[in-house]
């Protein structure tokens, strides 16, 4: 018995100095888990790719509430509903508001509206293929109206914040623009800076270098209104060439919105 005993004990003692270093890198089905390296890239991939997706999300996606039903976001209703944003009231057709939220009225943090240029109007079924266009050619304009705690001005950031970040000499265009490139690195690399002054103000916007955007519109131009709300418009380079037009039609546009009219302040 004992020496039985014994060789059943060397021969599971030595066995076990043979099974693998560690359970714990095996799962239930005896398959090796992945490497420590591995996850940590997967996590860093997710971390890239998560916050980019959540920015487009906010931009261009629809509110929470449609999220499940996108046709949610369009109305051919011309119904006037009373928006705030900070402290300024504005009644806006239904049918430029993109998202169903919207329509409920009250303060909001951000209204978000579209038209369609040039005859500056809202959603409808004639032109319900313009409104879900994403070609280079989209009539398609997109307004977003904030009001941010500090707001800089145009002229503001064309020449306190911008100049560190040019490169090379500004650049006529043919449509009464200048053009100016920005610096590798500076977060405005892929972007080229129009500007021009005009008797309602300083016109700057940014476009993207290649026009080719995957996102609804590839320019965008900032201005301030009333001095409290920040306007932000968006639409594709293609249309840059308009920009006196568009600049006009969405000022007097806005105009038509706003309970107590505004005034443009560059």
């Amino acid at each position: 018995m004992p020496s039985r005993l014994g060789d059943f004990y060397k021969q599971n003692f030595n066995s076990a100095q043979h099974e693998p270093e560690s359970r714990s890198r095996f799962d239930f089905s005896g398959e090796e888990t992945r490497h420590p390296v591995v996850w940590f890239f997967i996590i860093a991939v997710m971390l890239l790719v998560i916050p980019l997706a959540v920015m487009l999300f906010y931009y261009f996606g629809p509110a929470v509430s449609s999220f499940f039903n996108p046709h949610e976001r369009q109305t051919t209703s011309i119904t006037r509903t009373a928006l705030s944003v900070g402290k300024v009231v504005m009644l806006i057709p239904e049918n430029f508001l993109r998202f169903k939220h919207l329509r409920s009225g009250g303060e909001k943090k951000r209204i978000s509206l579209y038209v369609k240029w040039p005859e500056m109007a809202g959603y409808s079924e004639k032109a319900k293929e313009a409104f879900t266009s994403r070609t280079a050619s989209s009539p398609i304009i997109y307004v977003d109206l904030t009001a941010p705690e500090r707001i800089w001005s145009p002229r503001t950031r064309l020449e306190k914040i911008y100049p560190t970040y040019f490169i090379g000499k500004p650049e006529q265009t043919v449509y009464g623009l200048t053009r100016q490139a920005m610096k590798q690195g500076s977060g405005y690399d892929h972007q080229d800076l129009f500007f021009a002054d005009t008797h309602d103000g300083l016109f700057l916007a940014h476009c993207d270098k290649t026009g080719a955007s995957v996102a609804p519109a590839d320019c965008y131009r900032d201005m301030v209104m009333d001095g409290k709300v920040e306007v932000q418009y968006r639409f594709r380079r293609t249309l840059l060439g308009n920009w006196k037009e568009i600049d006009r039609d969405i000022n007097q546009l806005l105009y038509t919105f706003w309970l107590n009219k505004p005034s443009n302040n560059g």
